[in-house]
């Protein structure tokens, strides 16, 4: 296999992929919304195939002569109010339905999918629902495929440090449960793999494996401050999100999700080798 088409490429983990294709010999071809954006990972591409994963007129040709997709497109994980993008469920199930389509007509050899970790132990969240109905699309096309669930990036993780620099962060429940987040480089790797290999379902963590509330005072370390956490009960803080439905749906969506997690084992088999609490130190300094 020789060229692969890298959905969501100037993103967080799709950057990392294109790096980690090049590195393996692969032709990049990045399919991106905003063509400026690719300045940032020109190096590792060597072909733009500029389109709109929720306009589908748009993708025409978008697969032509490629043997392999590789689609780490998604709504974003911020939370950032100001931030008015697409709904989970129009880029992360429409839009890489739209893709599937394509590349089921071109003749593509395999398309590997970004979902996420224990999707079905937390069916009925927009979220997660968005991802699995997408998966079932892909297992239905007749395309080989390999879907990689992470427990979570590094990138998300980099919410609670930003919350951590304004002043006391929330926590939800008594956050004793555990994940192992990976790092989006080391998820590159994971995500090439599944290209390259057999297994249809791979499912990914990190090295390190902290309770939710460790990683809450990583972050305030990081940044030089003492831990502020404010315990909040699940029940209290799922319906006081309610209103934000209404005209925020990604962000309602995405923080019933986070409620969701912060309540659930996310532990994975460990790959790679890079440390949050590095991460946090690198991203405090920002």
């Amino acid at each position: 296999m020789k060229k692969v088409l890298v959905a969501g490429a100037t993103g967080q983990l799709g950057r990392y992929v294109c790096g980690e294709l090049k590195r393996r010999g692969y032709f990049v071809r990045a399919l991106v919304r905003d063509e400026k954006k690719v300045k940032a990972i020109s190096a590792d591409v060597d072909e733009t195939f500029v389109g709109d994963l929720t306009r589908p007129a748009t993708l025409k040709g978008a697969c032509a002569g490629v043997e392999g997709v590789i689609s780490a497109a998604a709504a974003p994980l911020s939370l950032d109010f100001k931030e008015r993008h697409a709904t989970h469920r129009s880029v992360d199930y429409l839009g890489n339905k739209h893709l599937l389509d394509e590349a089921v007509a071109a003749g593509v050899a395999k398309f590997v999918y970004v979902s996420v970790y224990g999707g079905e132990r937390m069916r009925g969240l927009d979220y997660v629902d968005a991802h699995e109905e997408f998966v079932a699309e892909l297992k239905r096309s007749g395309i080989k495929y390999g879907v990689v669930r992470p427990t979570g990036f590094f990138s998300a993780m980099a919410e609670i440090l930003k919350m951590a620099r304004r002043g006391p962060v929330m926590s939800i429940g008594d956050g004793t449960s555990r994940t192992n987040p990976i790092h989006e480089a080391d998820l590159a790797v994971v995500c090439v793999d599944a290209l390259e290999g057999d297994a249809t379902e791979v499912e990914a963590g990190g090295p390190e494996t902290y309770t939710r509330r460790e990683i809450t005072e990583l972050a305030f370390r990081a940044l030089g401050k003492k831990p502020r956490l404010i315990r909040v009960p699940a029940g209290i803080f799922t319906p006081a999100l309610l209103p934000l439905k209404f005209f925020h749906p990604r962000l309602h969506a995405l923080m019933l999700f986070f409620v969701a997690v912060a309540q659930t084992e996310v532990v994975a088999p460990a790959h790679g080798q890079r440390s949050l609490r590095d991460y946090f130190d690198e991203q405090a300094k920002q």
